[in-house]
């Protein structure tokens, strides 16, 4: 027979509801309207800055000031760290499905611990980046590189910023802050850094290697997606009124 709570994806979805809500209510409702002041404004300022980095490129562009980009382009194809057939696998760490299954998954673990402001950055570490840089290639229509490959890899849509290298930033950088914050030890803390190192450096010089981003895009999606894990980090102080008063 099927207990009363039943089994299967169902059971599990209203399992992680009931102690998000359990969770929610623990933290203190003065905590609990900083935090979604933090976001609100944290939202606010990362359209801010994305459509501050559109001015700038759409500026340095016209100016010829991003005329070097061409050249490294040319130069990663030639003398770059890695091939092209290496980029497309490195690369796959910032793609949409990856980071899809990364943030269900830690999300759903931080809901089954019970830390709801955790499970809620997680998911917005990639939504709001996602949404920001979105609003970006609506706003600047830039080109993507045919400098290689004749622009056969490079998607139709517009390059300005990286949503690949924006969305690992905040994804990843994230995840990291919250092992490194629970690590017992430098040695793990260390490792955490290095793979992060590793993770930020490897996606957006994939996305360069395969001639679907200029070294601009690239960088103004780093600023975003750093930008907005800083957000994230602090509105987190907020949980842990859960913990300090053992709730």
């Amino acid at each position: 027979m099927t207990p009363a709570g039943g089994y299967g994806a169902g059971a599990l979805l209203r399992d992680l509801r009931t102690r998000f809500r359990r969770g929610w209510n623990a933290i203190d409702s003065a905590d609990r309207k900083r935090w979604l002041r933090l976001i609100a404004g944290g939202i606010a300022g990362m359209i801010v800055l994305m459509l501050a980095l559109v001015g700038v490129g759409k500026a340095l562009v016209a100016s010829g000031a991003l005329a070097w980009e061409v050249d490294f382009l040319r130069g990663l194809e030639t003398d770059g760290p890695f091939s092209y057939s290496t980029a497309v696998w490195f690369q796959t760490f910032g793609t949409d499905i990856t980071l899809w299954i990364l943030v269900a998954l830690t999300a759903g673990i931080a809901l089954w611990m019970g830390r709801p402001l955790t499970a809620l950055s997680i998911i917005l570490a990639y939504a709001v980046v996602d949404a920001v840089v979105r609003l970006g290639w609506l706003t600047w229509d830039r080109a993507r590189p045919t400098v290689l490959y004749e622009g056969v890899t490079a998607p139709s849509f517009h390059a300005f910023p990286s949503g690949h290298t924006g969305k690992t930033i905040a994804v990843y950088g994230l995840l990291v802050w919250l092992w490194i914050r629970s690590a017992p030890g430098w040695l793990e803390k260390s490792l955490a850094l290095l793979l992060l190192t590793i993770i930020t450096f490897v996606v957006p010089f994939g996305r360069m290697t395969m001639g679907v981003h200029w070294p601009s895009d690239v960088i103004a999606g780093w600023l975003l997606g750093a930008s907005w894990c800083v957000v994230l980090i602090l509105g987190l102080r907020y949980e842990r009124t859960i913990f300090r008063e053992g709730r």
